[in-house]
């Protein structure tokens, strides 16, 4: 077996061959490394996999120019006993034909990362499903050299900007040691703006070199503002993460383009240790307790009586809900002990019984996303990613019950949620034994808001007009 690094380089591990071994107790797996540069890169190499393998023993040797034999046996057998072969399992395997450690941290996807990695893949080429896009004005000057370096210093501090997709036997992340953010800027004489957002859609993101987030400005003429696109991958960045990745970025440009402090933490190597060691008993009985039943009500529209509409595939609806209408639902919620977000929930469970047009009681389920994420991480509530995925939601409607009741279903119900925002569907269908099943609602509500600039950051900016 051989494998490629991603950035082929001084210390990246070209090719290793595996050799067969009996598979009778006491023999050693054994794997011939090529295109280390000197034995001191594989001593480097083999203690990257034992600090990666701990439960291993792993020895080099060396065997002629840029070739290195690497054997591996089980760490620390029973004494009077005879070691029995390593397993080379995929994560060993990725990391012997992966990039190797001198391209970077390898780190563990989260479950909702692979379903959208796994979308992405079955999906049509060049449509950017797996693309995120968010645009605002930029009033005022605009210093080139500022934003640029800016953006760059961004990247030496959020470990988000830093990580790519590797894919040798098992998808993962690889946190890379450096990263530079793409800017191209354009004119409205030569571009205009509705093609520049229609061609930077159609431009994929290469998953496997960062930063997977790309920059577009639209500048202005006079004192007309200009506009700033930025595109990014669904799998490490949401909205809300953009947003926080922006309060950092005026940070850095009133800071003169050098953001001051050093590595944000916790980052995403502490969010994949964290989520390694939560226990997942708690999340499986509520799930297997409360999960979809096998034919819930999900779609969100009636069967068309007329022709068809030629529209197929996903889509997003938004909806602004301002003053006084967002004071006045707060207050009604409140009164009927819900917050609003649960009545907006029990508005779209209304709208799904609607849709299915039938008579009496019946189980609907969508999507919630909880903006919330992994609090139980300190400081993970700051952190730009990894997005959290829309879990299922059940309740029953009856359109002889009072309101409250399915006001309070609602609210009861993502309450219990909270508790494990890490879940993902892959591991809700392996709990309820379908594994096979496709998703588990056709649609998912989630409240979107950006993450404010502190005053002092909002009155700088301010200053600088």
């Amino acid at each position: 077996m051989s494998g490629a690094g991603a950035a082929d380089g001084p210390g990246t591990v070209l090719a290793v061959v595996h050799e067969v071994a009996p598979g009778a107790p006491g023999s050693v797996l054994t794997l011939e490394l090529r295109g280390l540069r000197d034995d001191a890169d594989a001593e480097r190499f083999a203690a990257w996999i034992a600090g990666r393998h701990r439960r291993l023993q792993i020895t080099v040797e060396a065997g002629g120019p840029a070739r290195h034999t690497l054997r591996i046996l089980p760490g620390h057998p029973p004494r009077g006993t005879v070691p029995a072969p390593a397993p080379l399992g995929a994560t060993l395997l990725a990391d012997l034909l992966g990039p190797g450690p001198a391209a970077g941290e390898p780190i563990a996807l989260t479950g909702y990362q692979r379903e959208l990695l796994l979308e992405a893949a079955a999906g049509p080429p060049g449509r950017g499903q797996d693309l995120e896009q968010v645009y605002w004005n930029w009033s005022g000057p605009l210093d080139r050299d500022r934003f640029h370096a800016a953006w760059q210093s961004l990247c030496a501090r959020e470990s988000v900007l830093r990580a790519a997709f590797d894919f040798t036997t098992l998808p993962r992340l690889v946190l890379h040691p450096r990263a530079a953010v793409a800017i191209a800027h354009h004119t409205r004489t030569t571009t205009a703006w509705q093609d520049l957002l229609e061609a930077d859609r159609g431009r994929a993101l290469d998953p496997a070199r960062p930063p997977l987030l790309r920059l577009a400005v639209l500048e202005g003429e006079a004192r007309e503002p200009a506009r700033i696109l930025l595109t990014c991958h669904r799998a490490l960045l949401d909205e809300y993460g953009v947003h926080l990745l922006l309060r950092e970025f005026y940070r850095a440009y009133l800071a003169g383009g050098d953001l001051p402090g050093g590595e944000r933490r916790p980052d995403l190597r502490d969010h994949a240790r964290w989520l390694a060691r939560q226990d997942s008993t708690g999340a499986r009985e509520l799930w297997t307790r409360t999960a979809p039943p096998a034919r819930p009500a999900t779609a969100v529209g009636r069967p068309a009586a007329g022709p068809g509409t030629g529209h197929s595939g996903a889509g997003r609806l938004r909806r602004h809900l301002g003053e006084p209408h967002s004071s006045r639902l707060r207050s009604w919620a409140a009164d009927r002990g819900t917050g609003e977000s649960s009545a907006l929930h029990a508005a779209w469970a209304l709208l799904l019984y609607r849709a299915a047009a039938v008579r009496g009681p019946l189980r609907v389920t969508f999507g919630v996303r909880l903006r919330g994420r992994d609090t139980a991480l300190p400081g993970a509530a700051g952190l730009p990613g990894p997005p959290p995925g829309p879990l299922p939601l059940t309740v029953r409607v009856d359109p002889a019950a009072p309101l409250g009741e399915l006001l309070h279903q609602v609210r009861d119900a993502l309450l219990d949620m909270t508790a494990y925002p890490w879940v993902c569907g892959d591991l809700i269908r392996q709990w309820t034994g379908r594994p096979g099943a496709g998703r588990l609602a056709e649609s998912a509500v989630s409240f979107d808001g950006p993450a404010e600039l502190p005053p002092a950051v909002s009155g700088e900016l301010a200053v600088l007009g």
